[in-house]
């Protein structure tokens, strides 16, 4: 099941809880430097290592604000470049970005779950970097398979198109790549969480 969010500020909610996402935002800073953290008025984030933008959040969730069946608590949230059956929620007012999360338990070792954001971004930054290549294997390819045919065979037919066949060829080739990468990242995200001991399932009465 998917979910949005608008978290309110911080200081808004349990002071309990306050500190415990204030303690695991500390570790990550102090494990990423504080050029990757940033505070915000309602979350924390974690920014990538490029251009990748946030790639996890620490929230504080209180159902009496937005009732769902996800428990009150604090929550990681780790960006997902896959689709696929796993629960995912969207921060307000960015509700286009969606992440996959999990709750911290109330014993969880906050080492523990720092190493796992970690594993997480590292995940999902590998993804996102082979997803770039991929996409430039398949911009050099078509370039190479169509593009310069077509200019050697304009010269010597000024009316040649490609035809449906090479069109419908190029477009399943597309689809089969995207497929691949989102395949990709879901394993990747998936070994990350297998490494942290932590199994997401879309059912929370599970937890």
């Amino acid at each position: 099941m998917n979910h949005n969010y608008l978290t309110s500020p911080l200081t808004n909610y349990d002071p309990a809880l306050q500190a415990r996402a204030a303690e695991i935002f500390n570790l990550m800073a102090s494990r990423l430097g504080r050029s990757r953290v940033r505070a915000e008025r309602g979350s924390y984030s974690i920014l990538g290592r490029s251009r990748n933008g946030v790639v996890a959040k620490i929230i504080i969730y209180d159902g009496r604000r937005t009732p769902t069946l996800i428990e009150d608590g604090v929550y990681v949230l780790t960006a997902t470049l896959a689709q696929d059956a796993d629960p995912t929620i969207a921060i307000g007012p960015w509700w286009n970005s969606r992440y996959r999360y999990f709750r911290l338990a109330s014993n969880q070792s906050l080492e523990e779950t720092a190493t796992c954001i970690a594993t997480h971004i590292d995940a999902y930054e590998k993804a996102c970097m082979e997803a770039l290549d991929v996409d430039s294997h398949l911009e050099v390819s078509t370039s190479e398979t169509v593009v310069q045919p077509l200019e050697s065979s304009v010269a010597e037919a000024p009316n040649h198109a490609p035809s449906q066949g090479t069109i419908g060829r190029l477009a399943r080739d597309v689809v089969r790549l995207f497929k691949r990468v989102q395949a990709l990242a879901s394993a990747l995200l998936r070994h990350a969480l297998a490494l942290c001991g932590v199994r997401i399932t879309p059912r929370w009465n599970d937890r």
